[in-house]
């Protein structure tokens, strides 16, 4: 089976995507599943949640200069290849480049049927960095906050993931949208869910993510939600997220 190459992105920031992408990656492992992650956001939130500090090789190395992979062991199955700031200066070093969009995809398809999914975390924007890891992947999860803002901003990823499809991936689809900080007793949320699922029907997950200071302190500890509070709201949702993947997932196959 090949693997699967997913983008986790949202253009506004704040919205749980890096906390989302460690999570999933945490369940993918749980349920026997090898996970790549890339760490595609010059801020490194996703580096520094697994606690990888001492690295030589970071993303941009191995994709701009074509140095040797180097992906560290978080366990058995999970991987991730690190990143450091110097990410943000991407647009300026390769601009010469006539296929600078390509570069992250050309890495990828090298390492894809390594893995059974590898996750992308995009930066909080819809610049050439978002463009690479678009090209490279085979679908795009949003992670959604519950509030108008974020909703507002949804039409903008569609219209560059539609640009994407027409341009250069034609078989780039948005795997779904996940609802997170939601509570079901604040009714703008349940309007916002409402909204979200007129456009996007059953992409729309069942699975919500509760706000939940458990999810925040298992970051700063460099451990996922499972491990850190295992029976706590936020491994209770991100557990219900993580089968309804699967699940889909399987479906597709």
């Amino acid at each position: 089976m090949e693997g699967k190459i997913i983008a986790l992105s949202n253009n506004k920031g704040g919205v749980g995507k890096t906390t989302t992408t460690v999570n999933l990656a945490a369940g993918l492992a749980n349920r026997g599943k090898k996970v790549l992650l890339i760490d595609f956001d010059p801020q490194a939130n996703l580096t520094y949640c697994f606690g990888v500090t001492k690295f030589q090789t970071s993303i941009y190395e191995i994709i701009k200069d074509k140095k040797e992979k180097q992906a560290f062991a978080v366990n058995n199955n999970i991987h991730i290849v690190p990143t450091r700031s110097d990410l943000a200066n991407f647009l300026l070093d390769t601009q010469d480049l006539t296929n600078n969009q390509y570069l992250l995809k050309i890495f990828l398809d090298e390492v894809r049927n390594d893995y059974d999914y590898t996750l992308i975390d995009c930066p909080p924007s819809l610049g050439i960095l978002t463009i690479n890891a678009f090209i490279a992947a085979d679908e795009i999860l949003i992670p959604l906050q519950a509030h108008y803002l974020a909703v507002k901003g949804l039409t903008r990823i569609i219209s560059v993931v539609n640009k994407i499809k027409r341009k250069a991936n034609k078989m780039l689809t948005v795997e779904g949208v996940l609802l997170t900080f939601f509570d079901a007793r604040v009714s703008s949320h349940q309007e916002i869910k409402n909204t979200v699922e007129v456009f996007f029907n059953e992409k729309l997950y069942t699975a919500k993510i509760r706000q939940n200071i458990h999810l925040a302190e298992s970051s700063k500890d460099g451990v996922d939600i499972f491990q850190y509070k295992p029976n706590s709201n936020g491994a209770t949702d991100y557990n219900k997220f993580c089968d309804e993947f699967v699940i889909r997932h399987s479906n597709i196959i």
